[in-house]
Parts: C-alpha cells; structure tokens; sequence
C-alpha cells in the first residue's frame, strides 16, 4: 500500500535549501555581470572619445585609481591648464559632456570616474593580460547604482 500524497510530504527527506534571490553570492554575481556591461560601454565608447574629452577624462580616472582624495572640478581645471590654455567655462562644458555619457559622476563639486569612465581611458581590449581594478570597479559601481536608486 502507497502512501498518501500527506504522508508522501510529511516523510520526505526535506530538499536542500537553495539559496535566495537576495544571497550576496547572487548580489556579487549581478554585480560582477553589471560591471562588465559597463567595462564593454566604456571600451566602445573609448574608441570614438574625442582628444580633448579624453585629457579630462584621463585626469579623473588617474585619480581615481590612485584612491586618495576626491577631485573637486578646481583640481581638473588646474590639471588641464598645466597641459595648454583653457577656460573654465571650456572646462566645464568637457565635464558636462563626461556625465553626460555616464564616464564621469558628479557629487556637488566632486567628480569620480565611472567604472564605464575608467574603461573608456585603460581600454581594456587593448591591454595585454593586465586587469582592471576588480575591488575598485565594485565600489565605484555600487555608488553608481546608488545614485540610479537600483
């Protein structure tokens, strides 16, 4: 004789716990999947940056991988005038264009690279063998998507 479909639940060997949606092995792997999609944005988007748009940008990122202080848009004013002349207003307008394109990210004053931003300048389908910053691109990443409230 069978058991009922009760009983056949109530004595079987319970079934491993999967884990959740939310485990922090899956919220690492989304992440992990998220900056990759940025660092393929950023290497596309590097290949047609302008010169000059690139300068700035190159500014912001060595900084950033640096990880000291944050720049404050004086301090890449100041960097790009030591190379030639330009204006403030020129300056801005090539920092407007930046964020525009999601390569560089506005706090107030503060400007930081975005994991897109430091892919557009390193290139890393150029690169021979040498990674990107994994840990840096994860804080940076989570602080973008932060800001998009995700």
């Amino acid at each position: 004789m069978g058991m009922s479909i009760v009983e056949s639940r109530l004595f079987h060997e319970p079934a491993p716990v999967a884990p959740g949606p939310g485990t922090r092995l899956q919220r690492r792997a989304l992440l992990d999947l998220s900056i990759d999609e940025e660092i393929v944005r950023g290497d596309l988007r590097g290949a047609t940056l302008d010169e000059p748009l690139r300068t700035a940008l190159a500014v912001v990122v060595q900084q950033e991988l640096k990880q000291e202080e944050s720049l404050v848009e004086d301090d890449i004013f100041d960097a790009l005038r030591s190379h030639r002349l330009i204006s403030r207003r020129r300056c801005r307008r090539r920092l407007d264009a930046l964020s525009g394109m999601n390569l560089i990210r506005r706090e107030g004053r503060i400007v930081h690279a975005t994991v897109a931003g430091i892919s557009a300048v390193l290139r890393p389908s150029s690169l021979d063998g040498t990674r990107l910053p994994r840990d840096l691109l994860r804080v940076l990443r989570q602080a973008e998507l932060a800001r998009l409230g995700r």
